[in-house]
């Protein structure tokens, strides 16, 4: 890794429907490269202060599903180099789900960020994919982002 970072967004809010897991976002490494996730937040729309959590995955997957590409952007644009990282969203059809890594409870009126310390980060491996997977109990709108190190 060269201390290459970068950042993929939703680009937009994603609805979730009421008790239905969906991928907001996912990275896929380069062929020949590690990446390091290095933090993700996530940000709800709700209205109701009863509604119970939103259940927040970090999971590997194994396919993209059906979806779109995603832009990542590196986070200092004094660096020339090409990320090679690269991201989907727009999420129609779901993944093949692998281990979930990392599982979160958060209320669909706020939000969630988390940065990983040192020797904490989730290692992507070369051509693997990691996601952000969300199920709320009724529906609301997500943004969300991941910020990672080539």
């Amino acid at each position: 890794m060269a201390r290459l970072r970068g950042a993929a967004t939703t680009q937009g809010e994603v609805a979730l429907s009421g008790a239905v897991a969906k991928t907001i976002l996912q990275l896929v490494a380069p062929s020949s490269q590690r990446v390091a996730l290095l933090g993700f937040a996530v940000a709800f729309d709700g209205v109701s202060s009863t509604t119970e959590p939103v259940q927040v995955e970090i999971l590997r997957q194994t396919s993209a599903g059906t979806s779109s590409a995603g832009t990542p952007v590196r986070d200092d644009d004094s660096i020339t180099d090409a990320l090679r990282t690269t991201s989907r969203i727009t999420f129609t059809v779901e993944p093949t789900s692998g281990d979930v890594l990392r599982r979160y409870n958060v209320h669909p009126q706020t939000g969630f960020e988390r940065v990983f310390g040192p020797d904490e980060e989730i290692i992507i491996g070369g051509s693997d994919r990691l996601g952000i997977r969300c199920t709320a109990p009724v529906g609301v709108n997500v943004t969300g982002h991941m910020i990672f190190e080539e």
